[in-house]
């Protein structure tokens, strides 16, 4: 698989932010609060170089409220919220980087 660009990157995240709005109703994943962000739950740069792109899928994303977003950098807040996505539209996160979020949030 080719690299992307950033550029191609950007753009590939700027087409998922609809869907992604939709698919939450504009509501803050956590929370059921107004949504203002679509949010990459696992970074890029959690990602091995040549992955990246895969943190602009849908399941790596989701809509959260201004205060979610500052917290959301957090291990826990990222455990929460793939497991409410796990269980709200039943996305499979068997590899990484999310294997490991879900592993040490089921652990701690």
């Amino acid at each position: 698989m080719k690299r992307k660009t950033a550029r191609q990157l950007r753009g590939l995240q700027k087409t998922m932010l609809q869907p992604i709005q939709d698919r939450d109703r504009r509501m803050d994943i956590l929370t059921g609060e107004t949504a203002n962000d679509v949010h990459e739950i696992c970074p890029a740069r959690m990602f091995e170089k040549g992955y990246k792109h895969l943190a602009f899928q849908m399941k790596n994303m989701c809509c959260v409220s201004r205060a979610t977003h500052r917290e959301a950098e957090c291990q826990k807040s990222r455990w929460q919220m793939l497991t409410k996505l796990q269980e709200l539209y039943g996305y499979s996160y068997e590899d990484e980087p999310w294997s490991s979020v879900i592993r040490r949030g089921e652990d701690g």
